[in-house]
């Protein structure tokens, strides 16, 4: 998203605050409060109506879709991925629409692979071991936010002739 006005620019800065406080929060406790996510929705709402941002109907697919399919693994996995980083995705969906937060999902799971893989594979660190992925998500998301549209481009270069 271009940031050429006012209210992109207040909605960033009001998310990376958000997401910063989540970040840490989530590092120290490895627990992110309610407040976080209905933050984050706050800003979806106001976005909606200032900003010429994703419709409704990607916004709320970007909810459901992600949100909805980080839930079905957690059930799958016995808790395998926490309730604070569905919300999170979830409402994160509503304020960056399908195609931005599937690519703040994706970032997020490759940045933590990468930064875990060697540990793991030296046994540096157990390979149960819980991993505070707030931090991750939170750079994604607002990496989406800024860069997203230009990104989801690039990637599709390569598929269309």
């Amino acid at each position: 998203m271009e940031i050429t006005s006012l209210t992109p620019l207040i909605t960033f800065l009001l998310l990376a605050a958000v997401l910063t406080a989540a970040a840490v929060i989530d590092i120290r406790t490895m627990y992110v409060p309610d407040t976080i996510h209905l933050c984050i929705v706050g800003l979806a709402v106001f976005s909606l109506f200032t900003e010429h941002g994703p419709t409704l109907a990607s916004r709320v697919c970007g909810s459901l879709a992600i949100g909805g399919a980080m839930l079905f693994v957690s059930i799958l996995t016995n808790g395998g991925i926490g309730g604070g980083d569905i919300k999170l995705l979830a409402a994160s969906g509503l304020l960056l629409g399908f195609p931005k937060n599937l690519l703040a999902f994706i970032l997020a799971y490759v940045t933590a692979g990468l930064i875990y893989a060697i540990p793991m594979l030296f046994h540096r660190i157990e390979r149960n071991r819980q991993i505070p992925m707030i931090p991750y998500f939170a750079a994604s998301i607002l990496i989406s936010y800024l860069f997203g549209e230009r990104i989801i481009g690039w990637y599709l270069q390569f598929f269309v002739m």
